[in-house]
């Protein structure tokens, strides 16, 4: 049983040419807020969309193609938003292709409206899960370039100024609080301008 109380906060963008595959995914999310398209590229309506408004999309084909899932990916590079991938048929197993663009779910000849509710949900949780890690893992990226950054300044100071590694780094944190910017910042800075000094 669908659980109209969340479904009735989501606005779902549906891409189909046909008519009876979307009154199925209407159906399906009783509830929901819904706006059809029927060009499964959304080339023409994709500014008039207001991406950003939308929850979810879930896009109808009757067969994937790489060219579709290249187009996929890039909307949901400009439009970070979980997608839910019906087709009719996979005779080229584009399934990986699918997710490795962004898909959040591709689901192959399981267009039945009872089930429709649950895989958008199913699609949503996941974008919400590979996006925190996603996050996360820049997070990561950033830090770990800031260490590089500060050791590799802290480095400098001790070679050039004849500093222990504890007085260097004191040096820089003392630098970031007078200049109110971070030790990161400080340290790419002495680091640009050491490459000026002899």
């Amino acid at each position: 049983m669908p659980n109209t109380e969340y479904l009735s906060s989501l606005n779902v963008l549906i891409v189909s040419h046909r008519d009876d595959v979307t009154n199925t995914i209407v159906r399906g999310l009783p509830g929901a807020t819904t706006t059809r398209v029927y060009n499964p590229e959304l080339a023409a309506d994709r500014d008039q969309l207001r991406m950003d408004d939308h929850d979810v999309v879930v896009v109808f084909r009757s067969k994937a193609d790489p060219a579709l899932l290249d187009h996929l990916s890039s909307m949901l590079q400009r439009y970070p938003l979980p997608l839910l991938l019906f087709v009719e048929s996979d005779d080229d197993s584009l399934a990986r292709q699918a997710i490795r663009a962004g898909v959040s779910s591709f689901v192959v000849d399981g267009l039945q409206q009872s089930r429709i509710a649950t895989l958008v949900e199913i699609a949503i949780e996941r974008f919400k899960l590979n996006d925190a890690l996603h996050r996360e893992l820049l997070k990561s990226q950033e830090s770990l370039a800031a260490r590089k950054s500060v050791e590799r300044a802290k480095g400098l100071l001790m070679d050039r100024r004849g500093m222990s590694e504890q007085d260097a780094y004191r040096a820089l944190r003392e630098m970031a609080m007078q200049q109110s910017k971070t030790i990161r910042d400080v340290a790419d800075a002495l680091i640009s301008v050491s490459g000026l000094l002899p």
